[in-house]
């Protein structure tokens, strides 16, 4: 079972960040259709990722994950002549994410380097929480293409 790291705020949710900083969908509150909807990327391409390429070669590494404050998450990859930091952040009262990216030169010589995101919106759900008539709480998902029907 893969793990995953949280993150969000009063508005959006990160649930499911990979241990690379791979973004596989966010969640948000929508009090006009009284639910939670889910965006998501396919099994092929997540919903949003870093990409990084250096002197035309993209790169790609482990990385280590660390906290900044018990919610913010930053992931680093090292490789031979530098480094990729990526931090996921969530700003309070804010309906958005953001996705900051630096790299590190650590070597003596100039490098051309390209940051970047890619990702894919594939799916969207729409999720209900309702009472019953028997006051139980039932749980309703549609995917988007069924409520535009």
């Amino acid at each position: 079972m893969e793990k995953y790291t949280v993150t969000g705020n009063d508005f959006i949710s990160l649930p499911t960040i990979t241990s690379d900083g791979t973004i596989k969908e966010i969640t948000f509150l929508y009090m006009g259709v009284k639910g939670m909807f889910d965006l998501s990327g396919d099994d092929d391409v997540p919903f949003l990722q870093s990409t990084l390429s250096v002197d035309g070669v993209p790169l790609q590494g482990r990385a280590r994950e660390e906290k900044i404050g018990f919610w913010i998450p930053r992931f680093t990859t090292d490789f031979s002549d530098g480094s990729l930091e990526q931090t996921i952040l969530t700003p309070p009262s804010e309906r958005g994410f953001f996705l900051r990216l630096r790299y590190v030169n650590h070597s003596q010589q100039p490098q051309m380097v390209k940051l970047g995101a890619m990702g894919r919106w594939a799916r969207a759900q729409r999720i209900i929480n309702e009472k019953s008539a028997k006051n139980t709480l039932r749980k309703y998902s549609k995917s988007l293409e069924k409520l535009t029907q």
